[in-house]
């Protein structure tokens, strides 16, 4: 059976949002799509400050929608040993941007606005689990 959901109202009815159990995550999100399937579709919540840490994944591209706000994505490639080759590289995103991450790609996002960074993560389900592999830089 399809499944049709209201970004727009998820997104204005923010106490159904959850907060990601990974402290290393400060986020909160709304599972929309998909659940209990390969892969989900999901809204994610950055407040304004917030960052993840660098991370990366084996399977599957990780899909990122920016539906509200502003920020950067850090993205940077990974040696055989998961190790980053060189300093991740820096992109703005802003609202209407569309980002497709590879597998074995480092990347983070950071909400450096004002306003909560809001978006649409269309991924593998094991990319909240299993595999979801922290890059381990001088930093963290």
């Amino acid at each position: 059976m399809t499944d049709i959901r209201n970004l727009y109202r998820a997104i204005e009815s923010r106490s159904e949002w959850a907060l990601d159990p990974n402290p290393l995550y400060p986020m909160t999100a709304i599972d929309l799509l998909d659940i209990g399937s390969d892969h989900q579709t999901a809204l994610a919540c950055l407040k304004p400050g917030a960052a993840h840490h660098l991370h990366y994944h084996a399977a599957g591209a990780d899909i990122f929608l920016i539906l509200q706000g502003s920020g950067e994505l850090h993205t940077g490639p990974l040696d055989a040993n998961g190790q980053l080759i060189t300093q991740p590289s820096v992109q703005s995103v802003v609202a209407g941007d569309l980002y497709s991450i590879t597998p074995f790609e480092a990347h983070s996002l950071v909400n450096t606005g004002s306003v909560d960074l809001v978006w649409l993560n269309i991924a593998p389900a094991s990319h909240g689990g299993a595999d979801l592999i922290e890059v381990v830089t001088p930093e963290n």
